[in-house]
């Protein structure tokens, strides 16, 4: 597969360039909502309804950093952590997942509504990660 979106009269790909390239594979991953980050917080680009606070960002990064926090709390819901490494969480809330990737520059935030997908989605959010920090965006 492809990991480059496919650019018309542009050199480089735009963030939501990256967010809907990312998003293609919502039905079959069952994917929600996304979205892309600086690693300051700052927005890049997000689907619809999905708005990323100070604070909930900071809880994130607090999570990443103490790689041993069992919950985090993230739009007004706890969610369970069921792994983190330095590049990524993965929490579930009993309903849906949280997937969180960290680059070296940008945060991907993704919900995946469906635990049998939730693995191969926070591969694929993973995957698209990788293509980040190796410059091809």
């Amino acid at each position: 597969m492809n990991m480059r979106p496919q650019m018309a009269k542009k050199s480089n790909a735009s963030w939501g360039d990256w967010l809907r390239f990312l998003m293609k594979e919502s039905t079959q991953l069952e994917l929600k909502k996304a979205a892309i980050t600086y690693l300051s917080g700052k927005l890049a680009a997000a689907t619809n309804g999905f708005d990323i606070n100070d604070v909930d960002f900071k809880r994130v990064q607090n999570c990443f950093d103490m790689k041993r926090q069992e919950s985090l709390f993230f739009q007004g819901v706890t969610y369970i952590v069921k792994s983190v490494t330095s590049s990524q969480i993965l929490a579930f809330n009993g309903r849906t997942y949280i997937i969180i990737s960290r680059t070296n520059s940008m945060y991907i935030f993704v919900i995946c509504q469906s635990r049998a997908m939730s693995g191969l989605a926070a591969g694929w959010v993973g995957r698209i990660a990788d293509k980040l920090v190796e410059g091809k965006c």
